[in-house]
């Protein structure tokens, strides 16, 4: 075998890795693509470096909207232990996967239901990844509902500016994740 020949090998086995990791990250988009939001799923380093926030320190109730497979709330329990954990989910095949996957790790409880009739007034941080057309109708939301020094972590897309909400923005690799602290007395 020619020095070329396994040049030829290398590349093609370089080639067929990133295929796969195309592929994994892709499959969720053609799976649920009839659904009417898209579903994404969140990286693990993502998830990480939001459940490490220093903003999530110390906090008791924490939701995440729109849970879909329940990786950000695993990687949340994970340096969250002893905080209570909250899924929301609206898609039924989303909500059984994460079920599956969490309904045994105490305390997390998963609820199938809207994101926008959840009641939230009882948290201390809320989580999620929301599209554009939705961000207004939760940025407000969480202003009427949330008592103040409620976190807000929204990665990719931001909530549109709010007196109430005090923003700052963390910079993973080419991703944003915006943190939002509901101010008193600006509502």
């Amino acid at each position: 075998m020619t020095l070329a020949n396994l040049l030829h090998i290398l590349v093609l086995l370089i080639l067929c890795g990133f295929l796969v990791r195309l592929i994994y990250r892709l499959w969720p988009l053609v799976r649920y693509a009839h659904q009417p939001l898209p579903f994404i799923p969140i990286s693990p380093k993502l998830a990480k470096v939001i459940a490490q926030l220093p903003e999530l320190q110390g906090k008791k109730k924490i939701v995440d909207l729109g849970c879909g497979r329940g990786h950000l709330l695993a990687a949340i329990r994970k340096y969250h232990p002893t905080a209570e954990l909250f899924g929301v989910e609206y898609n039924h095949q989303l909500f059984a996967t994460s079920y599956r996957r969490l309904h045994n790790q105490q305390p997390i409880t998963l609820v199938e239901g809207d994101l926008f009739t959840y009641d939230i007034s009882h948290m201390d941080v809320i989580v999620g990844w929301w599209v554009p057309k939705f961000c207004r109708q939760l940025a407000e939301k969480f202003v009427r509902e949330c008592s103040p020094g409620c976190v807000i972590v929204s990665y990719m897309f931001p909530l549109p500016a709010h007196p109430a909400l005090s923003e700052r923005v963390v910079k993973v690799g080419k991703e944003r994740v915006y943190v939002y602290c509901i101010t008193p007395g600006r509502r």
